[in-house]
């Protein structure tokens, strides 16, 4: 799996998965995050993305980014 950002979000940063393995957050340069939540069908041939949740508001590039 690889992002490489769209043109609105900048170039991603940082990435962590939740716990669950449910979810991705991407931190991006344009002071947003992303949260997506994805789920593999059909042993591994399919992965489904979906987002679920945008941040946005930060003052400076989001570099790291961590599940609680």
């Amino acid at each position: 799996m690889a992002f490489k950002g769209r043109e609105n979000n900048g170039v991603p940063l940082c990435f962590d998965i939740s716990p669950d393995k449910s979810m991705i957050a991407v931190g991006y340069e344009d002071d947003s995050f992303i949260a997506y939540h994805f789920e593999v069908k059909e042993l591994g041939n399919k992965v489904d993305i979906i987002p679920i949740m945008r941040g946005v508001g930060h003052r400076n590039f989001v570099s790291c980014i961590r599940f609680d």
